[in-house]
């Protein structure tokens, strides 16, 4: 009787918090809100009725024949094959996709590092396309070996059971949809503020000198294991391919949401019901179009992750469970800052396992009455875990150490040099002295206005915070509290934080919807009939809000070079030079030109008419009202102006 009283309570208080949230969203709101304009749009398009063919992307007339494609293509089978063969070396016994991604992307990444750091202090010029292709086919060479050697284990059988669960179609169209627009929209123009002002400058320019170059903005101190791979989809001579590692990634954070619900026992649908929920946070369908860094950061957290619960579920026996691991949590901090709480959490998360183990406790035989712990078991698992961690991101921050002082520069911790996290993630107005507001952001989402950052949808609000509560009463089940600690975790880190913005928590909230598959296996009240209202209503509005962006690039029209980004086009033109950003961090990329021969001084503060003679540059752009302020200082030539900014050239 009390569990039929707690199943009718749960079902009520979701049915409240999803209904609030349907009624005050900011985010559906705004995003539907563009539904007249679309529709104008789709007339426009298609005046004569649906037509895809109409519908053809800049991706689509690129043309990839040249040597540099091939490069690329090997590039690629090679990564592949060194997961493969590092999965092979270990084994067989990891889960197959998810060893054999891990270990590739550690290959596309950690040689260049590697290479970086001999050739101290950012591979001077020497680390091209074919340079680190050789390099990664010497590696698979090697590993060849002892792979071939190696008696061969069977390899750990199909993951999640025989048979498909019809009503799993029911989540995986509607996403599989939405991936597709996304993709749409991804290949049509390159966007996003981060991704012009720092992400898509730093990987062009390593891509084009050959070395691990870095800027005048504190921004290209951060860790760039993204930029590196984002720098290989440059090889053709065209960034039409960049939008490939995000989307990529955004769709394998949904597939190892899949993978870690199955290693949490829980059935295939109630994973892929929790897996395919993660796309109606907002901020995941939308980064799949930008070349940002977080999807890929947290690809690699999540797969941490997954393997920690298989470690787990060896009685920690498995030791290259734990070695992939880490080398996954090094990675994830090696792409992104913001990855290292989320790293500290899944370290104590293994640090428990490790108190708990049985083997840890044990009694002195001549002492009976003591109770001593296995030091040793605690040691040799931490000389696996911490090293591995070492490899996937030590050089930006050994780099940083040596420069400033600060292996995690430009955010100042313990008081070494720096900027306040403050002062670079500044708190939204409307939160900084409202808490209220804070509490019900996930309901309200208050001052909603980046599809790229904000929100966080209707299952996290409607499912995923009720379950937090409810879980204890329901959906607990054996072994299943290690998952409840890093999504706990992970959102109380993100709730005392600096930041208010939920692209920066993206991990607590990712992994905060395998909760909706718990509560799918323990069959709470009225789970199966909210969780798809919740997953399908916000996936209509983002679908026809990526669909909106897809029109609106294609009536645009085919734009070139700098004309894209709103700068004139004679900075593809100009001799090759170095350049002023006085308009705004995100013409960063644009005023490289289209083959990147300008080098562009963008600064953390507003730049100054002095900052001319200081950086000796060539060219400046200024906005039209500051052009008079540049020129009082020195003799200039306009050589352009659009959209309210000017390309000028200094005179001698």
């Amino acid at each position: 009787m009390r569990q039929f009283r707690i199943g009718w309570l749960y079902f009520a208080v979701c049915s409240l918090s999803l209904g609030c949230y349907f009624l005050f969203t900011h985010s559906l709101r705004f995003l539907f809100s563009a539904w007249p304009y679309h529709k104008t749009l789709y007339r426009l398009t298609f005046p004569a009725g649906f037509a895809p063919a109409k519908l053809v992307t800049p991706l689509a007339q690129t043309p990839f024949a040249s040597g540099e494609f091939l490069i690329l293509v090997f590039f690629v089978l090679s990564c592949l094959g060194t997961g493969w063969l590092a999965w092979a070396l270990l084994g067989r016994g990891l889960d197959r996709a998810p060893a054999v991604l891990l270990f590739a992307l550690a290959a596309a990444i950690i040689p260049t590092q590697l290479a970086a750091l001999v050739l101290w202090p950012d591979g001077r010029g020497y680390l091209t396309s074919r340079v680190i292709l050789v390099l990664g086919l010497a590696l698979n060479a090697v590993m060849a070996v002892p792979v071939l050697l190696k008696r061969r284990p069977r390899s750990a059988g199909p993951v999640g059971g025989a048979g498909f669960p019809l009503l799993a179609l029911l989540f995986l169209i509607p996403a599989a949809v939405l991936f597709f627009l996304a993709f749409l929209l991804g290949a049509s123009n390159l966007q996003g503020y981060d991704a012009l002002a720092y992400h898509l400058p730093l990987a062009a320019s390593w891509h084009a000198y050959g070395r691990l170059t870095t800027g005048y903005d504190i921004q290209y101190f951060l860790p760039g294991n993204a930029e590196l791979l984002m720098r290989w989809m440059f090889v053709e001579g065209t960034d039409r391919l960049v939008f490939l590692v995000p989307w990529l990634g955004a769709a394998g954070c949904i597939f190892l949401l899949y993978r870690i619900g199955v290693a949490m026992k829980q059935p295939k649908i109630a994973a892929i019901a929790a897996a395919c929920s993660a796309v109606t946070f907002p901020v995941i369908p939308f980064l799949a179009t930008v070349a940002y860094t977080d999807v890929v950061s947290v690809l690699f957290v999540l797969m941490a992750v997954l393997f920690l619960l298989h470690w787990r579920d060896s009685g920690l026996e498995r030791k290259e469970a734990l070695f992939a691991c880490g080398l996954a949590l090094g990675l994830g901090a090696g792409t992104k800052m913001s990855m290292l709480p989320p790293a500290l959490a899944i370290t104590l998360a293994a640090a428990w396992l490790v108190v708990r183990h049985p083997g840890f406790w044990g009694r002195d035989p001549a002492q009976p009455h003591l109770v001593r712990w296995n030091a040793s078991l605690l040691r040799t698992n931490a000389l696996i875990l911490f090293p591995a961690m070492i490899p996937g991101g030590f050089y930006w921050f050994l780099r940083n150490l040596a420069r400033f002082g600060n292996p995690f520069y430009p955010v100042s911790i313990l008081g070494l040099p720096g900027y306040p996290s403050s002062a670079i993630l500044p708190v939204d107005a409307a939160f900084r002295d409202n808490t209220l507001a804070r509490i019900v952001y996930p309901w309200q989402e208050l001052a909603y206005g980046s599809p790229y950052d904000d929100g966080t949808g209707a299952v996290f609000a409607g499912i995923v915070i009720p379950t937090l509560i409810f879980w204890w009463l329901i959906g607990r089940r054996t072994g299943s509290g290690v998952m409840y600690f890093l999504i706990v975790s992970g959102l109380a880190m993100f709730a005392v934080s600096n930041t208010t913005t939920p692209r920066y928590g993206i991990f607590a909230f990712l992994i905060s919807f395998l909760l909706v598959g718990e509560m799918w296996t323990a069959r709470a009240r009225g789970i199966r009939l909210l969780a798809p209202v919740a997953f399908l209503v916000p996936v209509l509005v983002l679908a026809q809000s990526l669909g909106g962006g897809i029109l609106f690039q294609h009536l645009r029209g085919p734009l070139d070079g700098a004309e894209r980004f709103g700068l004139p086009a004679m900075i593809d033109r100009a001799p090759a030079g170095k350049v002023l950003n006085a308009g705004g961090a995100f013409y960063t990329y644009g005023l490289m030109g289209k083959d990147f021969r300008h080098d562009v001084v963008t600064l953390f503060r507003k730049a100054e008419p002095a900052d001319m003679a200081r950086f000796r540059v060539n060219y400046v752009l200024a906005p039209d009202d500051r052009v008079a302020e540049f020129e009082a200082v020195h003799e200039m030539e306009k050589l352009g102006d659009r959209d309210g900014v000017a390309f000028l050239r200094l005179l001698p």
